[in-house]
């Protein structure tokens, strides 16, 4: 009977520990598919007026500097929007990702409206 007792409470021990194995999420949700369009828009809303402005404004050799350079945003906030919805990623890993897309996008939109201080249609 003893041996039927510490096998049970083995066997209860044991549950008990893979109950406390599962980790609680506290991975952030996923960044919403409208925060995710609009931060896209923006970005290639920019990309587009940075570059366009660029072949107008030629007085302005920084603009093209910008309009090259800048189109590493887009690549950058989708590698960042991967991560994000990559199953496997670490919560640390998603919210860094979910941070760094959501500068990018900031920047995005920042961008958009110093075009319009610089006279950029």
């Amino acid at each position: 009977m003893t041996a039927r007792v510490a096998a049970l409470a083995a066997l209860l021990a044991l549950a008990a520990c893979k109950k406390q194995e599962a980790p609680q999420s506290d991975r952030p949700s996923p960044i919403g598919a409208t925060e995710r369009k609009r931060g896209e828009d923006a970005c290639a809303t920019y990309l587009e007026k940075v570059c366009a402005c660029a072949k107008v404004k030629t007085d302005k050799p920084d603009l093209a500097k910008r309009c090259d350079l800048d189109k590493a945003l887009i690549d950058a906030l989708n590698l960042a929007l991967g991560v994000d919805d990559n199953p496997t990623a670490t919560a640390a890993d998603v919210w860094r990702a979910q941070d760094q897309a959501r500068k990018i996008m900031a920047s995005c939109v920042q961008s958009v409206n110093e075009l319009a201080g610089l006279g950029c249609p």
